[in-house]
């Protein structure tokens, strides 16, 4: 299984990428890596080193062909995880040509989905002891009282905001290219590692669990049961959407994997059915776009979206009010 692994900084693809590569015999390829053996083992243009200790940006042709060189050693004979590659369309492509050159392709895209504002949670807490090496979280994993703290300069917070800023730049083409293709499966991020992991692998169309998978790996079993409506109020990155729901509830969501095919786009102001999640009441999936009926009582379906035979029963509304501050 050849898989490649996309997340912004602080999504937890490490701890990810070590179950995957473990569950499927496959190793776990970063280009950073082979750069750093490239270097030790002399490989690389003098000039390109001289480039990179100045913190100048690698030539796409010179990761591709340390790409092709790696994957042709027989630890990558079953299969292999790309960590962070590609990034660009350009270096998407690169990929994709190298692999149809030997009659091989992608398996799946898996894009990790975490919120930016718990991003920078995770991220700009952490603290390393000096003494001992272990990394803390000031909230998560409090240190120890004698605990030595370092703050980490790629920890604060203005090195995270640029950090995101440009992961979000970078893969703003990546992920619709991926998806066109129809080998994105995005994974939802928060919660426990070992949770995150089971959605991952049904997702992959791996697990065993008994129910099937919706909406990037969260099953049916998942969602809360009734169905609320809401005011889109502001599109997010990444394909989420900050959505006002009628009780005032400001909730981060995405168009639901079996919406996708017939949900027209969304925009502002937009009134769409909503489904919140058990695990994280704040995100959830959106399942149709609705039209407000005649002086603001209640909505319907637009024609040609499907309620479905199984369809939850929605809750009435006076009208849609869409205040209050946006999600950032």
């Amino acid at each position: 299984m050849r898989i490649v692994l996309i997340g912004p900084p602080g999504a937890g693809k490490g701890t990810q990428a070590k179950v995957l590569c473990a569950k499927f015999g496959i190793p776990q390829l970063s280009t950073g890596d082979m750069l750093r053996a490239a270097k030790a083992a002399g490989t690389l243009d003098p000039e390109l080193v001289a480039a990179m200790s100045r913190g100048a940006l690698v030539p796409d042709e010179v990761v591709i062909k340390l790409i092709d060189d790696r994957t042709k050693a027989d630890d990558c004979k079953n299969g292999f995880l790309l960590d962070g590659f590609p990034r660009t369309v350009p270096q998407a492509d690169a990929l994709t040509a190298l692999l149809t050159g030997r009659g091989q392709k992608l398996d799946h895209v898996v894009q990790v989905d975490v919120p930016r504002d718990l991003l920078m949670e995770r991220t700009i807490h952490r603290r390393t002891d000096k003494k001992t090496g272990q990394i803390y979280h000031l909230k998560y994993n409090p240190p120890p009282p004698d605990a030595e703290l370092d703050h980490r300069s790629d920890d604060q917070p203005e090195a995270v905001t640029k950090r995101l800023d440009t992961y979000e730049a970078m893969t703003s083409a990546l992920l619709p290219h991926y998806e066109k293709a129809g080998l994105l499966r995005r994974v939802d991020g928060v919660g426990k590692p070992e949770d995150v992991t089971e959605r991952m692998l049904k997702a992959l169309s791996l697990s065993r669990g008994r129910s099937s998978m919706k909406s990037g790996g969260r099953t049916e079993q998942e969602r809360t049961k009734e169905e609320e409506e809401g005011i889109v109020e502001e599109m997010l990155p990444n394909g989420q959407f900050a959505v006002r729901l009628t009780d005032g509830k400001l909730v981060r969501a995405m168009i639901a994997r079996e919406s996708r095919a017939f949900l027209v786009k969304l925009t502002p102001g937009d009134a769409v059915a909503v489904t919140t999640f058990k695990y994280d009441p704040t995100r959830g999936s959106i399942l149709r776009k609705l039209k407000p009926l005649a002086g603001g009582r209640g909505s319907a379906p637009l024609p040609g979206h499907p309620q479905g035979a199984g369809s939850r029963k929605k809750k009435k509304v006076t009208a849609f009010q869409g205040s209050g501050p946006s999600v950032q």
